[in-house]
């Protein structure tokens, strides 16, 4: 008797690990797919100022700050197919500025999730008979010249500050900025298949104001109000991307950045040839553990950001159907980051005309 509730249990245990009947009737995540036809990024757009410090129409004189903008983005994109865009800037009043080609920067492949960057030309002398040294609120407009579809259109806000140096050959010099604290409040939840093909880790992603300590941020995951684990557990909150003008000054204010965070131990599986491995490498798999999530993310033990989302019954993450209402191709869900405190000096209100540079998301309220 004894020996056979040993089997039983040994069986049960087994089960539990991994079974390949419920393996059979688990849902796999499934990574997005290039196409010939490139798919634009919203999410990766980032429009700023390339300040010059001598002025075209002062050729000799003083140092006189100018700017021209620059535009960069991601596409999904097939390897067989180059992308080809161009963008055209317009004055504040709506008047034509210029146009310019734009370049695909490298080739997309399996390690960069086929994605791969396109920017503005990179060619010598661009400022001449093009710059600025006007502010305000300017227009683009990004179009793909293979099927002269228009990806992209809006507006973005140009401001200025003052350098440090006040000698008086310097008393013309500013750092010109595009207006970049609409994302603060608006956040993302994905699959970061760059850890791993066949188990995804879940992400999410938000913005900060510059000037952080990088290693004095914690984000600390929470399901159905339990604490289940904590970015100090093997986890990560990485700094993926800076958004600034040219001079490196006044971080707290001009500058913004992007972190991505990450568990070690929560993923989702994407492949059933590889599910035994995974499961047992990874505590908790997303598809098996349905729920409310809450992620916080604490700086020097203060709380000071809260974002949430949600794993539906059939263990996929809920889409809210934001993204989708905006018509963006990106397969992140966009949901708001709730800013806890004063870490951050930033604008609270622009997120509701400026975000993704005068195209504010529709059915979408920050916290």
């Amino acid at each position: 008797m004894k020996k056979h509730h040993a089997v039983v249990f040994g069986l049960l245990f087994v089960s539990l690990v991994y079974c390949p009947a419920v393996a059979a009737q688990l849902k796999y995540v499934r990574r997005p797919a290039p196409t010939n036809n490139p798919v634009f990024l919203k999410t990766t757009l980032d429009i700023s100022c390339e300040t010059e410090s001598h002025y075209w129409k002062t050729l000799g004189g003083p140092i006189n700050s100018n700017w021209i903008p620059k535009v960069k983005f991601y596409v999904l994109l097939s390897v067989t197919t180059r992308a080809r865009f161009a963008v055209e800037y317009f004055n504040p009043d709506g008047s034509p500025w210029y146009g310019e080609p734009m370049e695909q920067i490298g080739s997309p492949d399996p390690g960069n999730g086929w994605t791969v960057l396109v920017e503005s030309e990179r060619a010598s002398e661009k400022h001449q008979g093009k710059s600025t040294t006007a502010t305000g609120t300017y227009g683009v407009k990004i179009t793909n010249t293979r099927n002269n579809e228009t990806v992209f259109q809006g507006k973005f806000k140009v401001g200025k500050f003052k350098t440090k140096d006040t000698s008086p050959a310097y008393r013309n010099q500013y750092n010109f900025f595009v207006e970049q604290d609409w994302n603060l409040p608006i956040g993302y939840v994905w699959l970061n298949y760059g850890f791993s093909v066949a188990a995804p880790r879940v992400c999410v992603s938000m913005w900060f104001k510059g000037g952080l300590n990088d290693p004095d941020l914690e984000a600390r995951l929470y399901r159905d109000g339990q604490e289940i684990d904590s970015t100090d557990n093997r986890g990560l909150v990485g700094r993926e991307e800076t958004r600034y003008s040219t001079i490196m000054e006044n971080e707290a204010t001009h500058h913004w950045r992007r972190y991505d965070i990450s568990w070690a131990n929560f993923a989702a599986l994407a492949d059933p040839e590889e599910e035994r491995r995974i499961r047992s490498q990874v505590k908790r798999i997303m598809q098996d553990n349905p729920g409310d999530y809450v992620v916080k993310v604490f700086y020097k033990g203060a709380q000071v950001r809260e974002i949430g989302f949600s794993v539906g019954p059939d263990g996929m993450l809920v889409d809210n159907g934001i993204a989708k209402q905006n018509n963006f191709g990106d397969d992140k869900i966009i949901v708001p980051v709730k800013i806890i405190g004063a870490l951050d000096k930033w604008n609270p209100v622009t997120w509701r005309t400026d975000a993704f540079y005068g195209n504010p998301l529709s059915g979408f309220d920050a916290r």
